[in-house]
């Protein structure tokens, strides 16, 4: 017992000592004072030292917490696996799963005296290469390798929203992606919507995202997505190459113009043109009518000096008999994506021009809900 005494004694001294022995005057006699104060003592030490160490594990569990709140995990390191730094500064040696950097895994070896190099690429200065040899799998059995923002992206609505990416093409060795999003992202509502980056793709990547909870700010080296490469078996491929082209398609255009039906009957304004009259074109609105034979216009809006014909036949569904007139000359009828249909329209009294069957079968339109 002394022996315990004397290891904690330094510490408490002062503040247990005096209260023992008072304590063993008043009610010890003279006599065996120093006997009972040197059996006291020790248990007050030990009591006392025992509720310092319960004190300090307290203190020490909620100075855990708090540190453990204010480092909240935003996103992971591309390089090393690890929460809250961006791959082109991070300094790790080691990666997350216990591999080292550089030495095993989907990185390449390095040599002695040669620095590793990053695993991003830098979208303002794409570095030439295939990029899956660029980007390093988090684990050994991933499918795929993470890509992240390339810039800080405000997603202000829920429309689908193009997002840069800190990846540029070619993939290399022929290879084909898929790019999808990640789970952890779309935990958080970041929802990347399925892309197919192809072999012969050599810009930017950027991913099709879109959030049911908007705004939301995805910040700068935020990873996203991932690449998820396959080798494509197609045989017959025609002789050209996609190059940095993205988001369109390689043949000639399937959909020139598109509106958006509603209770009201689709329009669009074309330009009318007649060489040699004057005035030689002008610009009429109209309902585009697939019901409609051919094209009819109003005689209110039909220039004056354009020389019109009876039209040898009647025109029905107008309403009642009217005067029906057809142009004398070929009229060019010119759509906003610049297609052109040469005909010779009718022209009556009616309140809406009507963009018949005989332009709108040229133009390639169609309407309809069942594409």
């Amino acid at each position: 017992m002394v022996a315990v005494a004397t290891a904690v004694q330094p510490a408490m001294t002062m503040v247990v000592q005096p209260t023992v022995a008072t304590a063993v005057q008043l009610a010890v006699p003279t006599a065996v004072q120093p006997a009972v104060a040197a059996a006291v003592q020790p248990a007050w030490v030990v009591l006392q030292g025992v509720h310092q160490q319960q004190w300090g594990a307290r203190a020490r569990k909620k100075q855990g917490r708090k540190a453990q709140k204010s480092m909240a995990v935003l996103f992971y390191c591309a390089r090393c696996g690890r929460p809250n730094h961006a791959a082109n500064v991070c300094k790790a040696m080691v990666h997350v799963n216990g591999h080292l950097l550089g030495s095993s895994g989907n990185a390449n070896p390095e040599r002695e005296g040669e620095t590793r190099a990053d695993t991003n690429v830098s979208a303002s200065a794409p570095t030439n290469g295939d990029l899956l040899s660029r980007l390093a799998a988090s684990t050994r059995g991933s499918a795929g390798v993470d890509v992240c923002t390339a810039e800080s992206v405000v997603i202000d609505s829920e429309k689908i929203h193009k997002v840069p990416l800190d990846a540029f093409g070619p993939l290399g060795d022929g290879m084909s992606a898929f790019l999808m999003g990640r789970s952890s992202a779309t935990i958080q509502g970041i929802m990347v919507h399925l892309g197919l980056i192809d072999a012969d793709f050599s810009g930017q990547t950027h991913a099709m995202v879109s959030t049911p909870t908007p705004p939301l700010t995805i910040p700068k080296g935020t990873q996203i997505a991932q690449l998820v490469p396959f080798k494509s078996s197609v045989s017959r491929t025609k002789d050209r190459s996609r190059g940095d082209g993205g988001f369109d398609s390689t043949g000639p255009p399937q959909v020139r113009w598109t509106a958006v039906l509603t209770k009201d009957r689709p329009e669009t304004l074309c330009t009318m043109s007649m060489p040699g009259a004057t005035p030689s074109e002008i610009h009429l609105r109209g309902l585009l009518d697939t019901g409609a034979d051919v094209s009819i216009l109003s005689l209110a809006a039909w220039p004056p000096q354009w020389p019109l014909t009876l039209a040898k036949t009647s025109i029905a569904g107008l309403g009642g008999t009217k005067q029906c007139y057809v142009s004398q000359n070929p009229v060019a009828i010119t759509n906003p994506e610049g297609q052109t249909a040469i005909i010779w329209p009718h022209v009556t009294e009616i309140p809406q021009n009507l963009w018949g069957r005989d332009v709108l079968a040229v133009w390639g339109v169609r309407l309809g809900t069942d594409f």
